[in-house]
């Protein structure tokens, strides 16, 4: 058994910045600070357990459903490019389009 000088020297105490914690946070009692522990590479455990930290990606469908949305936004916003370039006879500003000006204008 180490004792405590050791302990610190191999694992460096961390000071809390409290100003980031959310309200509903305490701190532990004085009397619950044994519960908790700390290894080498900076794990928590809580009463000799890791504390585990759930990390939250997509499913298969949610994916699928994400790229969908993403594809239709794209088509739209291309869509309404076309139709703003349209309104605007942008064909008659660009050269390489100038043909399709002089066809509209002269059936118009």
């Amino acid at each position: 058994m180490t004792n405590r000088r050791e302990e610190l020297e191999q694992i460096k105490p961390h000071k809390p910045n409290k100003s980031k914690w959310p309200k509903h946070i305490r701190t532990v009692e004085l009397n619950e600070t044994d519960n908790l522990g700390i290894d080498a590479k900076g794990q928590l455990y809580w009463d000799g357990e890791l504390i585990h930290i759930r990390k939250h990606e997509l499913g298969k469908i949610e994916r699928i459903q994400a790229w969908i949305i993403a594809g239709g936004t794209i088509i739209f916003a291309l869509t309404a490019l076309g139709q703003l370039a349209q309104f605007h006879n942008i064909d008659c500003l660009l050269p390489w389009l100038e043909y399709r000006c002089s066809v509209m204008t002269s059936s118009g």
